[in-house]
This record gives structure tokens, C-alpha cells and sequence, in this order.
């Protein structure tokens, strides 16, 4: 059923799974921002995001395991998203309509987290630069009495 969309999930897969690796740099730029005070917001603007990514990665994956029928690979996409339990085994009985529609929302979504993303990383820059840090205190050199 997915012959000729080994290229497509590969690149999906692929694009996915660097934009998790991007993500955890946009963390690191974010570092000095985040703090116990901020875990609340933070976990709320940036696990949808790794979720996301990650669930596109995982059935990229999926999709490109050489599994045996098309319901095991419906009933695989059906418990990673119970909600669509339902309408995957609908879209995966050798309907036409089935790998372009998955293949579409899978894109909507890798697409609409890097808005997510970017829109995160600008955030934990603009933090930076608005809470810089403290110079980091200087210690006298053995040829310089220490500052008072």
C-alpha cells in the first residue's frame, strides 16, 4: 500500500528528527530563562512541541517498517493515537484516499512546529537578552591587589 512513499517518509522522518535535535538547542539558548519558578509555562509551550515532532518521527518510521499487512500497520497508528483509532483502520482497508491524507497531516503537522519552534526559540532569546546574567566576578591576578 505504501509503495513509492519509502523517499517521502524517509525525508519526513529525517526532517523530524532534526528538528527535535533543534529543539534541544533552542532549550540550551533558553537555559539562564528557565528556572523552577518558570517550569509551568515552559512544560506548556514546549512539550506539544516535542510531542509533536517526535509523533511525526515515530510513524514516519512506522511507515517505512516493511510490516506484513495493512492492518498491522492501521492497528500500530491506532494505539500511538487512540483518538483515531477508528478512522485509521477506515483510511488504511486499501483505500486510495488513506497514505495521501496521512502523508498531508503528517506534513500540516511537522510544518506548523517549526512555527511552534521558532516561535520559542525567538521567546528564549528575547529572555536572554532582556535577563542577561551577571558578569562573572573577577579574581585578582598575584600581581594585583584585589578590588575593594
Amino acid at each position: 500500500m505504501l509503495d513509492g512513499w519509502h523517499e517521502f517518509y524517509g525525508l519526513l522522518g529525517t526532517a523530524a528528527a532534526a528538528l527535535v535535535a533543534l529543539l534541544f538547542v533552542a532549550a540550551s539558548i533558553g537555559a539562564g530563562y528557565l528556572s523552577a519558578e518558570r517550569r509551568s509555562a515552559t512544560r506548556t509551550f514546549t512539550s506539544p512541541i516535542v510531542f509533536h515532532y517526535t509523533y511525526v518521527l515515530f510513524l514516519s518510521l512506522a511507515a517505512l517498517v516493511p510490516i506484513n499487512t495493512d492492518h498491522s500497520l492501521a492497528a500500530l497508528i491506532g494505539v500511538s493515537a487512540a483518538i483515531a483509532l477508528v478512522y485509521s483502520f477506515f483510511i488504511f482497508e486499501r483505500s486510495e484516499v488513506g497514505p495521501p491524507l496521512l502523508a498531508g497531516a503528517l506534513v500540516l503537522l511537522l510544518l506548523v512546529n517549526i512555527r511552534n519552534a521558532w516561535d520559542l526559540t525567538v521567546f528564549f532569546a528575547q529572555r536572554r537578552t532582556d535577563n542577561p546574567l551577571p558578569p562573572p566576578a573577577s579574581t585578582p591576578t598575584p600581581n594585583q591587589p584585589p578590588s575593594p
